[in-house]
């Protein structure tokens, strides 16, 4: 992933020693990717947070995957933000809530960023059998249900106006 001023890159590698790592990559330096925790734990999953400032990433430290949310770009200590289990972090606008997936489990974290790092609510969103999923700009979720043989995708585009045109509003 890109940071929102492309001036880094952060990305997952696997070492042979220490297991899936998350990188960063200066753009603008010597572009050689540094790792960005230095542990024996597998770290995936990584996303910048849209003002820049944060990291969040998956890792298994705890003995399960879990969301974990660290200073961008530089140290730091970070925080776990899922309770019992977490995966797939994605960030809202304001750069301080996570929607996060527990199986088939969407919930939301609010994060307040004062003078220590802590997670001051969770909620959860909604549960389904969605295979994949993501927010849109205005925080709107798309969530994919898994494909089966008789399953068709519609998307549909302008539907005000066309909901409009049916009901003879224009």
């Amino acid at each position: 992933v890109l940071s929102p001023d492309s001036h880094y890159a952060v990305v997952t590698a696997t070492d042979p020693k220490t297991g899936t790592g998350i990188y960063l990559v200066d753009l603008k330096g010597d572009r050689k990717p540094q790792p960005l925790e230095q542990s024996t734990s597998s770290e995936s999953g990584p996303e910048v947070s849209p003002d820049g400032h944060w990291l969040a990433y998956v890792s298994d430290e705890s003995g399960h995957d879990d969301v974990f949310v660290r200073p961008f770009p530089g140290d730091g200590v970070h925080l776990q933000v899922s309770a019992d289990g977490g995966k797939a972090p994605r960030w809202e606008r304001d750069s301080r809530s996570i929607v996060y997936r527990v199986n088939d489990q969407f919930l939301k974290a609010r994060l307040d960023t004062g003078a220590n790092l802590t997670v001051s609510k969770r909620d959860l969103l909604f549960s389904g059998p969605y295979s994949g999923y993501d927010l849109t700009p205005n925080g709107s979720i798309v969530a994919l249900r898994p494909a089966s043989a008789d399953a068709e995708i519609i998307v549909v585009t302008n539907w005000i106006a066309e909901l409009k045109a049916k009901l003879g509003k224009n």
